[in-house]
């Protein structure tokens, strides 16, 4: 069976040097050698050689051998551009657990979120709101949501608004979380709040997914120290503006990822590991009978926390795990093929228009003299660094503009617990 192109094997942290940015590596079988591809930093040359069983990696991939139990090799394309991060006019507010929405006019919603903890509003989310216009690179207000919140969901609607739903208050101390049950429309040629339907259940740091018939699933979500975690999942529908309750997923957890599948169905990743303590949890919601059946991919391994995922052209899920693991999820052949351990944590993937991927974000390997961000291209199967990398942030919140360029606003420094207003533009082809 031939190999996808993208498909590879990324290097321990420690192959991160100056002068090599990617080791490839395309695993056989247990008797088979391994091919091997290196990318220099400086010129861009890629060498090839082969390993001895021995020296193969850990981790192999799976369901990647023809018949002769060989891996197959496509020729990497030219070398990568890094690519450039550009400065822009500083948000209004500071604020991290927000969210971005791209909308039909080429802005950007930016709403909600928690300002700096030393803010005379410190543990209480903001109901503040502006659109980062991409032709002046600058932000203006566009108003106040009727609910402050953070940690919650926007989803945009065919009919061009944006339903904001769910999220959480912390007043003053992180353990007495306080849900929020209610939801808005922020209608963009108004640009106005509008309250619509509340939710069944409470919930923060769900998912929401667009279905194909224009309603939207909401799924999963945290609880605080006296809410029990939503037992069911919930579909809004912007015709009657209500919420109905519908399948009871048979995982549960506050950090997860859902996709609209080409069948119609939509694919939820959780991030629980009780029920299925050796892999992912996944259920596949049903929009016609409004049930959710258990999913399990071949051979699960490694992947745990799916809150880092996008989903590419042909439908596979490009998946980065709350420990660092870098894999594809093929919810065709249900196929988990482990890239490899990234080696990074509290990292977010942005997809980019060429499907190709930014990963950037902070942990404790990293401070403020070197931030994290780099490049994958699926294609090209390589990894670099990119140049002139903002200052790490968690919680940094990505959204794709209409040209392909990256919009990255706000977040936390490392060490620190006072979000930023700063906002960057990742240029892929500067």
């Amino acid at each position: 069976m031939k190999m996808k192109p993208w498909l590879g094997l990324f290097p321990a942290r420690s192959a991160f040097t100056p002068s090599i940015l990617l080791l490839l590596a395309f695993a056989g079988c247990s008797e088979t050698a391994t091919s091997t591809r290196i990318q220099d930093a400086a010129t861009g040359t890629i060498d090839a050689k082969t390993n001895s069983p021995s020296d193969a990696p850990a981790t192999a991939l799976q369901d990647a051998a023809d018949a002769g139990g060989r891996a197959s090799i496509d020729t990497p394309r030219a070398t990568l551009v890094p690519g450039r991060f550009t400065g822009v006019s500083d948000m209004l507010f500071a604020r991290s657990n927000h969210t971005a929405t791209l909308l039909p006019d080429g802005t950007v919603l930016i709403a909600g979120g928690l300002p700096p903890a030393n803010s005379a509003d410190a543990g209480t989310p903001t109901g503040t709101a502006e659109l980062y216009d991409p032709a002046t690179k600058a932000f203006v207000s566009t108003g106040e949501m009727n609910v402050s919140r953070s940690s919650h969901t926007a989803t945009l609607l065919k009919n061009g608004q944006v339903l904001l739903v769910g999220g959480s208050v912390y007043p003053g101390i992180w353990w007495a979380t306080t849900l929020v049950k209610t939801a808005e429309l922020y209608d963009p040629v108004h640009k106005t709040f509008t309250p619509t339907g509340s939710l069944t259940y409470p919930r923060t740091k769900h998912v929401a997914v667009l279905l194909p018939s224009g309603k939207v699933l909401i799924a999963g979500g945290g609880f605080d120290i006296s809410t029990p975690s939503p037992t069911v999942d919930e579909v809004y529908d912007p015709d009657t503006g209500e919420f109905s309750r519908v399948g009871t997923p048979t995982m549960s957890g506050n950090h997860a990822a859902a996709f609209s599948l080409s069948d119609g169905t939509a694919l939820l990743l959780g991030s629980d590991t009780t029920l299925n303590p050796d892999g992912l949890n996944a259920d596949l919601f049903h929009p016609d009978t409004a049930i959710e059946t258990p999913y399990k991919f071949k051979d699960q391994v490694a992947p745990r926390g799916s809150d880092h995922a996008g989903q590419l052209p042909d439908g596979t899920i490009l998946y980065l795990s709350d420990s660092g693991n870098l894999s594809i999820l093929d919810p065709a052949t249900k196929a988990i093929t482990v890239l490899s351990a990234f080696g990074h944590s509290n990292y977010r993937l942005a997809l980019l228009a060429d499907s190709s991927a930014l990963l950037f974000g902070v942990d404790s390997a990293l401070t403020t003299s070197n931030p994290g961000a780099f490049r994958f291209d699926l294609a090209a199967r390589t990894l670099i660094p990119t140049t002139n990398a903002p200052l790490a942030k968690s919680d940094a919140v990505p959204e794709r503009l209409s040209d392909g360029k990256l919009l990255i606003t706000g977040g936390t420094p490392p060490g620190t617990a006072l979000p930023v207003a700063t906002a960057q533009i990742y240029d892929p082809k500067p």
